[in-house]
Parts: structure tokens; sequence; C-alpha cells
């Protein structure tokens, strides 16, 4: 698998970023700008001068290099290659089938956050968009709750 492979077909990232990541501004609070996307949808972005994994699985956010320099440094280190990128669940996800189209990415059917699996039947491909849309309002609306805590009701808005 090459690193190619981990990257998702998405050539317009900076293509209303602003509107499919701002469910996450409880987290992301100062501007960002995207770098680069994965296959799975999580967020590499520039904020100031540091770069910034946004974790959509996890919905968590982590500064991973002081510059950009040093982020094209990191993406050279194999144990960071595995950690950010999940290259082996990407190749299973390939290897049961599903491919992904323009501007779509490996989205999580039920999220981990409300039971969902990692799992290969627990991933679709969604539109990059959706995806962080989506999961940025669930992991708001449930961050402050005790793990284990029964949930009723999630309200989704609509993409603007």
């Amino acid at each position: 698998m090459t690193f190619d492979d981990l990257l998702p077909p998405v050539t317009d990232l900076a293509s209303d970023f602003d509107k499919a990541i701002s469910p996450w501004h409880w987290l992301v609070r100062d501007s960002a700008s995207p770098l680069l996307i994965t296959a799975l949808g999580d967020v590499f972005m520039e904020i100031v001068t540091s770069v910034y994994f946004l974790d959509t699985l996890s919905g968590s956010i982590s500064r991973v290099a002081e510059s950009r320099a040093k982020w094209k440094e990191e993406l050279q280190n194999p144990e960071r290659i595995n950690e950010w990128f999940l290259p082996e669940f990407v190749e299973a996800l390939k290897e049961g089938g599903q491919r992904l189209k323009s501007g779509e990415v490996f989205s999580p059917t039920i999220p981990l956050v409300l039971g969902g699996s990692m799992s290969v039947e627990n991933f679709t491909p969604s539109q990059w968009r959706m995806h962080l849309h989506v999961l940025g309002q669930i992991h708001k609306q449930v961050r402050r709750l005790a793990p284990g805590t029964r949930i009723d009701n999630i309200k989704i808005e609509p993409l603007p």
C-alpha cells in the first residue's frame, strides 16, 4: 500500500471547508486552513503556524507539528503514518470491496462514540463535507456525557 492509497479522491478540500468544519468550532476555535484529509475523514489543518490533526472518529484535536515543514518530516515516519492513517484498516476496507468516488471518504455508519464498531461492516463511503458536518454535530452533543450514558436523541442540522 502506498501513501496515495491512504488518501481519498478529494481535490476540493478548501471548497466549503469552513461550512463543513463549522460543527467543530467547539473544538477548533481558531481559523483553520485544511492541508490534507485522510481516507477515514480525519483532517490535518494549519492553525496560525502549527499543524493540527482533527480525529473525527474520536472527536479530538491534537497539535502534531510546530510548522508545516516539521509536519512534512513527520509524514515520513512509519509510526505516524500508522497512527494517523490506519493503513491496515483502509486496506481491509478496500479488500472488502469498498471504493471511494470523487469527494468521498470512509465514514462510520454508526459513529464509534454512539457504540459503532471499528469494523469494515460499519464503514461506508460518504461525501467528505457530510462526514465532517455530521460527526462534528454528534461529538458536540455527547462530549460532556459520561461513558456508557444512554443516548436517546441526536439532532443533526443539514449542511448549509
